[in-house]
């Protein structure tokens, strides 16, 4: 069994941050002090996170260089077909890149910000890149500054995101703005895009526990917020105009939920030259890709 990871334990004012560098780059929690005690703004990395060196097991973890499915890990790119490696266990379709599964290089860190780099060696995915995470705490959010680089000597598709995990209290609630959704009826590999039914309408704050969800939304206009009234906080989450897709992801049964921030949409790399909304961007050799997320916290 691996030994007991290392973190990074950054503070500003109320707010505190603790990092996973070994863990996929991973955090392991964002907790606001509050006049009633400290509540944490994501879910607290659990046990298994550092027993088993298990990003899904922690509070947030970074996907790079794509987010989600990559369908039967098959993809053209200008006339030429790449074929990926599964990375979880039987499942047929490889997930969300490589950083999640590799340790993180501390590149700096300091009393309230730090940063983290990932350098891939070319496999599979035929392309070097350099991937970068910098944190900053102010005095009341956590910014998130993603950079993705192409080191390679051709150009690469690529993509990018955060993958939150939250607490599921009985009445937490979301509101977001997200006018479409890929229609995904298997392996949440889309077929078409179509209006959000009403049943998936978060216009309007409604409670998480209505819906089970695993579905990725575009159109997002780069702003949500989640409440916990039993904690009487509420998380706004902001980003750049690059995380142009939300995923939402609501297990049944389980304490958690997900609200991830990307760019690209499930299966993106099929879809890039077909779709023009596909959200993957291509790096030229030495061009890097920036984006920022915000998570704004405050007592309610």
């Amino acid at each position: 069994m691996p030994s007991e990871s290392s973190s990074i334990s950054l503070r500003r004012g109320s707010l505190s941050l603790e990092l996973l560098p070994e863990i996929g780059g991973s955090i392991g929690a964002f907790c606001l002090e509050t006049s009633r005690g400290p509540v944490d703004l994501l879910r607290r990395a659990t046990a298994r996170a550092h027993s088993e060196r298990a990003a899904v097991e922690t509070a947030c973890f970074p996907l790079v260089p794509y987010s989600n499915r990559v369908r039967e890990g098959t993809f053209t790119f200008r006339g030429k077909l790449h074929r990926l490696e599964p990375n979880m266990g039987d499942h047929p379709h490889p997930l969300h890149g490589h950083g999640w599964l590799a340790a993180w290089t501390v590149a700096a860190a300091g009393h309230s910000q730090a940063e983290l780099r990932f350098d891939y060696t070319p496999g599979d995915f035929p392309w070097a890149y350099r991937a970068t995470q910098r944190f900053e705490l102010t005095h009341d959010s956590l910014d998130v500054h993603l950079s993705l680089t192409n080191q390679a000597d051709s150009a690469m598709p690529a993509g990018f995101g955060l993958h939150p995990y939250f607490d599921r209290t009985p009445g937490v609630t979301l509101k977001a703005s997200l006018p479409q959704v890929w229609d995904a009826p298997i392996d949440c590999l889309p077929e078409q895009l179509i209006d959000v039914p009403d049943t998936w309408n978060f216009s309007r704050a409604r409670p998480i526990a209505s819906v089970t969800l695993d579905d990725c939304f575009a159109g997002w206009d780069g702003s949500c917020q989640i409440e916990w009234p039993e904690r009487r906080v509420r998380l706004q989450m902001s980003a750049e105009r690059l995380f142009s897709h939300l995923v939402i992801y609501v297990p049944e049964g389980r304490d958690f939920f997900c609200v991830e921030p990307v760019s690209n949409m499930n299966d993106g790399f099929n879809w890039f030259e077909r779709d023009s909304n596909s959200g993957v961007f291509v790096l030229e050799p030495g061009e890097t890709a920036r984006g920022l997320v915000r998570f704004r916290a405050s007592q309610v």
